[in-house]
């Protein structure tokens, strides 16, 4: 028990409910993203199908065979936090709009995060160009898809993912007038 020392009131205390979305520097960090992959669901090979094609229902089917069902559901929860907090934390501040995806099939396991900026094509040939365009699709000219597998995806490599987007709009600029 401390008995000595100068009190702090809870009033006192910093609060993140609506900050933590539009801060600069989330609330999270790459270790937290370790920490993650070493404990939660990471499935050991991608499928080339989930490494390749983002999808706004969530993972391929094939990815979810023989595994439970909340198991996926908590992850994908988890997946798409991470995911919302660094679009709004890094990417808001640079002009990108982020709205969740709509799910056709109402699935749980969807991750999907639509992003939308005027170079988003740019943005997307420089990713994948790298070895982050898997995490993304070009969904139109003017939108990003980020949508990773929840079986697959290591939360490293989310935060990576992020990381390169939030350098490729670094090198695209402020876009020109009109887009």
């Amino acid at each position: 028990m401390i008995t000595s020392g100068p009190a702090c009131p809870i009033a006192a205390w910093p609060v993140m409910a609506d900050a933590a979305w539009t801060a600069r520097h989330p609330p999270l960090s790459r270790c937290d993203m370790e920490a993650l992959d070493l404990w939660d669901l990471v499935a050991e090979r991608a499928r080339p199908e989930c490494a390749t094609v983002p999808s706004a229902a969530g993972a391929d089917p094939r990815c979810l065979a023989g595994l439970p069902d909340r198991l996926v559901g908590r992850k994908a929860r988890r997946v798409r936090v991470v995911v919302r907090v660094l679009s709004g934390a890094w990417l808001a501040p640079e002009g990108v709009v982020s709205a969740r995806a709509g799910e056709p099939d109402g699935s749980r396991h969807s991750t999907a995060l639509v992003l939308r900026h005027p170079r988003a094509g740019r943005l997307y040939r420089v990713l994948a160009a790298g070895r982050h365009g898997a995490l993304f699709e070009n969904v139109d000219p003017g939108a990003l898809l980020a949508a990773p597998c929840p079986v697959h995806a290591a939360y490293q490599d989310v935060w990576d993912g992020f990381t390169a987007l939030r350098g490729a709009l670094a090198l695209a600029g402020a876009p020109a007038p009109g887009g």
